[in-house]
């Protein structure tokens, strides 16, 4: 897995959290949640996509999603040491996605967001997360479409000319 330059400067100086403030943060504490309802011992790329499915953006632009995942979700793990919600850690594919979804958002000029995070997870391809969306029908290109700047309003008046 290689991440560029950019991606990989942002993770050593800013540290992935960096990501919470944009648009994502609300994905981060979802997420933390998810594990934590699995008895994980930490956030993997799966807890991640689980609370994608939640945020209305995501919802609304692939219909059906949430409920696919949901099928797909694998049971409680065994238990282990209870560790606080805010401090389970993230796996580092998770870690990885976010990065590279920062970078998706870089490039479109955007601020990170939830389909942007989806971008991240779709990067990291062996993840389960990558795996459960391409199994669900959704591609790369497909989210990045979704995340297109709209064309600008055509003008009516344009190439008219008045004497």
């Amino acid at each position: 897995r290689r991440m560029s330059p950019g991606a990989a400067h942002f993770a050593r100086q800013q540290g992935f959290w960096m990501l919470a403030m944009g648009d994502a943060g609300r994905v981060f504490h979802l997420a933390r949640h998810a594990a934590e309802k699995r008895n994980s011992p930490c956030v993997e790329t799966t807890d991640f996509l689980r609370a994608l499915t939640i945020e209305k953006d995501v919802a609304d632009s692939f219909p059906g999603l949430a409920e696919s995942v949901r099928q797909r979700e694998k049971g409680a793990l065994p238990p282990h040491e209870k560790v606080s919600v805010f401090e389970l850690p993230f796996s580092e594919d998770c870690k990885f996605a976010c990065a590279l979804a920062s970078e998706e958002a870089a490039q479109l000029g955007q601020r990170t967001g939830p389909k942007h995070l989806l971008l991240g997870l779709f990067r990291v391809e062996s993840c389960a997360a990558a795996e459960i969306l391409r199994e669900c029908g959704l591609t790369e290109a497909g989210v990045r479409a979704q995340l297109a700047p709209p064309p600008p309003p055509s003008d009516p008046e344009q190439g008219r000319t008045y004497v």
